[in-house]
This record gives C-alpha cells, structure tokens and sequence, in this order.
C-alpha cells in the first residue's frame, strides 16, 4: 500500500483511508498521522499473520506457495466482498467508477503478501517447501 500512494497509482482508491473512515464511523477510534499509518501494518502483521498461523494446516494445497495464494485469494474475497462495501466503496470497488483496477490491484498487493508471508511461515516452522 505504501508503494502504491507513493507511485500514484490509483490514487482515488485508497483502501487505508477507506479504513479510518469505517473505524471512526463505528468506534470512538481515530488515529491521527503518523499512528494512522501502523493500522495497516499491525494488521497485517499480528491479526491476518495469527489468523494465517491458525489455518496454514488447514489450507489447500500442498506446498507453501499454494497454501499463500489460496491464503490470498480468500483475503482477497474477503475485501472486495466485506469490507470495500461497509466502506462505502460497492462490491471490489466498483463506486470508484475506475473498473476492475482496484479489485486487480487488491488481488495483486494480497497475492504477493500471502504468498511471501506463506514462504516464511513453511521455512521458519520447517512446513512444506516451496517447490
């Protein structure tokens, strides 16, 4: 996401902002810059990597990168299914009026972090390799 903003690219889908507006508008939670700017990270890190622990076992597939794409696209559906409409946002995004550039970019940026979060989880726990 960080890559993303500094880029430009796409810069009307802003998937953290969208983020603070859901937890402000349901909690008396607001981060103000530069703590705004962890939310992403420590959810990334502790929640979906807890979840990600829990459930590697459990994932199709028999090796790390399959088990993380799987990973992926389940977070991925998640996002454009759950919270890009609370957000406000329509189905994957669609409100934006920018097509199938913020669901491709969502699949994109949750692909690569699952996939490699999966490769550290097989090689730190000694799980399935990668090949």
């Amino acid at each position: 996401m960080t890559v993303k903003h500094r880029a430009g690219i796409l810069p009307a889908f802003e998937p953290h902002d969208d983020m603070q507006r859901l937890l402000s508008s349901v909690s008396d939670w607001s981060f103000a810059p530069p703590w705004s700017w962890l939310l992403p990270y420590v959810n990334g890190a502790l929640l979906l990597g807890f979840v990600f622990g829990r459930l590697f076992a459990h994932l199709p597939g028999r090796t790390a990168i399959v088990k993380g794409a799987a990973f992926g696209v389940a977070a991925w559906l998640a996002m454009g299914l759950g919270f890009s409409p609370l957000a406000g946002r329509g189905i994957f995004a669609y409100r934006l009026g920018l097509g199938a550039w913020p669901a491709a970019l969502t699949l994109a940026m949750l692909m690569l972090y699952a996939i490699v979060m999966s490769l550290l989880y097989a090689r730190l726990t000694d799980r399935p390799r990668a090949i």
